[in-house]
C-alpha cells in the first residue's frame, strides 16, 4: 500500500492522466477509497496510517472491533444501516389477504409517537400462512427522512382496498347445517320458507350474502327458534337444542380445546402483565385474538359462542388499552367471559393443569394465575381463591317443536 501510494504520488507529478489514472486504479484494488485517494492528492504525501471511510450515510448498528483490535484481511469491522427508509411487517388475517394488493397503500400510526399518520406503499405480499396465528405477512415500504421510524417498534396499519356495496344480513340471521347456510324469509300472513344461500366476508355482526336472496326480501333476524317444521329447516330446533346443551356436554376436539387454551392463555399473560409492571405486548394476544374465525362456524348457537364473543372484545379492549385501570378492565373482563367455560365446562381439565380462580373482594373482579403465591392484579385489597369443581352435573335438554302453524318471534 505505501508503494503504490509513492507509484501514485510520482504519476502526479508527471501530469500524464493515463499514468495517474492507472496508478490510482491500483490503489483502489488495494481497497483505498475515493475520499482516501483525494486526500493523498490534495497532500502530495503517503499516508502511514490509511483511512477508510464509509460509502453510505447511516447509523452504526453493529460494531465489531475496538481501539487497538487486529484486523484480519476479508474480517467484517462494522454494520451500517441507512435507515432514511424502513420496511414494516404486518400481520394480516388469512380472510382479509384477498383485500390487499401490491403497491397499494396504507395508513400507519405510531401509538408511540403521538399516534402521527403516515403512508405507506404495500411492497410485497408474503406467499405463505402462519399456521398458529393464521396470518400472513405484508411488507410495507416507508420513508423515514427524519430518523424518528425505529426498527422493533410497533405500528397500527389501516390498508386501503376497494371499496364494493355488498348485500349483507345481520350475522345471527344465518342458520348453519351441515346441507349449507340458510336463511329464513318472510313471505308475510304468517308463512316462512328456508333459502339457501352462499355467505361471503363478515364484518362488525354483519355478513355479505353473494346469492340466495336479493335487496329488498325480508328475512327473519332473531326468535328463529319458534319457526316450526313448516319453514322446512329442521335446523332451527337442532340450533335450539344447542343453545340449551350445558357446557360439560359440548363436544370439544383436542384442536378445538388447544384453541380455547389460548384465551386461557392470555388471560394469564394479562395478570403477569398487571403484577410486573410490564407493558402490553400484543403479539402475546394475537392467537387468541384470532381463534374465532375457526372456532366460531363449529360453536355458533351454543353457549360457547357468547363467551368466545365476549372474550374476543376483552381481548380487543385489552390490545388498546394503555392506562392501568384500563388494563385492569380488560382483565377483569376477560375473566368474566371465561368463567362459565372454566367453571362449568371443563374444571377438572383446567384444575388438573393448575389453573387457579381468585376473587378480589374490594373489586368483585376475578383473575386467573398458575400455581404459586396469589399475586392481586387489582391492589392489595382482600382476595380469595374460588374452589373449581371436580365435576359438573348436567343432562342433555330436550326440544319440542311447537304445534300448529308457524310462528315468529319479534
Amino acid at each position: 500500500m505505501i508503494s503504490a501510494q509513492q507509484d501514485y504520488i510520482a504519476a502526479l507529478a508527471t501530469g500524464i492522466q493515463g499514468r495517474i489514472n492507472s496508478s490510482a486504479k491500483r490503489l483502489k484494488s488495494l481497497g483505498a477509497g475515493n475520499k482516501t485517494i483525494e486526500q493523498i492528492k490534495a497532500k502530495r504525501q503517503k499516508l502511514e496510517n490509511l483511512p477508510f471511510y464509509a460509502e453510505i450515510d447511516g447509523i452504526v448498528s453493529h460494531l465489531m472491533v475496538n481501539q487497538g483490535s487486529y484486523v484480519k484481511p476479508g474480517m467484517q469491522i462494522a454494520t451500517i444501516q441507512d435507515y432514511s427508509s424502513v420496511w414494516i411487517d404486518v400481520s394480516v388475517a388469512e380472510k382479509d389477504l384477498q383485500f390487499i394488493k401490491k403497491d397499494g397503500k396504507a395508513t400507519v400510526s405510531f401509538p408511540n409517537l403521538g399516534n402521527i399518520e403516515r403512508t405507506a406503499r404495500i411492497d410485497y405480499i408474503h406467499p405463505t400462512i402462519d399456521a398458529d396465528s393464521r396470518t400472513g405477512q405484508v411488507r410495507l415500504v416507508m420513508d423515514n427522512p427524519n430518523g424518528t421510524l425505529r426498527p422493533g417498534a410497533y405500528a397500527d396499519v389501516i390498508f386501503e382496498t376497494n371499496i364494493d356495496k355488498r348485500l349483507s344480513v345481520p350475522s345471527e340471521a344465518i342458520l348453519k347445517s351441515a346441507e349449507g347456510d340458510f336463511v329464513v324469509m318472510a313471505l308475510g300472513a304468517g308463512r316462512f320458507q328456508s333459502q339457501l344461500v352462499q355467505t361471503g366476508v363478515s364484518s362488525r355482526g354483519r355478513t355479505e350474502i353473494k346469492y340466495g336472496i336479493e335487496n329488498g326480501e325480508e328475512v327473519v333476524v332473531s326468535s328463529q327458534f319458534l319457526i316450526d317444521s313448516e319453514s322446512s329447516l329442521r335446523e332451527s330446533f337442532r340450533k335450539l337444542q344447542k343453545v340449551q346443551t350445558p357446557l360439560s356436554l359440548l363436544e370439544v376436539n383436542k384442536d378445538q380445546q388447544a384453541m380455547i387454551d389460548h384465551l386461557i392463555d392470555a388471560a394469564l399473560y394479562l395478570h403477569e402483565v398487571q403484577t410486573t409492571d410490564a407493558e402490553i405486548d400484543t403479539a402475546m394476544l394475537m392467537p387468541a385474538l384470532k381463534l374465532n374465525d375457526h372456532l366460531m362456524p363449529k360453536f355458533r348457537g351454543t353457549k360457547l359462542q357468547f363467551i368466545l364473543q365476549d372474550a374476543e372484545k376483552a381481548l380487543m379492549a385489552a390490545n388498546e388499552a394503555i392506562t392501568e385501570e384500563t388494563q385492569q378492565q380488560a382483565l377483569a373482563q376477560l375473566v368474566t367471559a371465561l368463567k362459565p367455560w372454566i367453571m362449568e365446562g371443563k374444571p377438572k381439565y383446567y384444575k388438573d393443569k393448575g389453573i387457579k380462580l381468585y376473587l378480589d373482594h374490594g373489586t368483585g373482579n376475578h383473575w386467573l394465575q398458575l400455581k404459586g403465591d396469589m399475586t392481586n392484579p387489582y391492589g392489595s385489597g382482600h382476595a380469595v381463591e374460588v374452589e373449581l369443581p371436580d365435576k359438573v352435573d348436567a343432562e342433555a335438554p330436550t326440544v319440542t317443536a311447537p304445534a300448529g302453524g308457524a310462528h315468529a318471534g319479534h
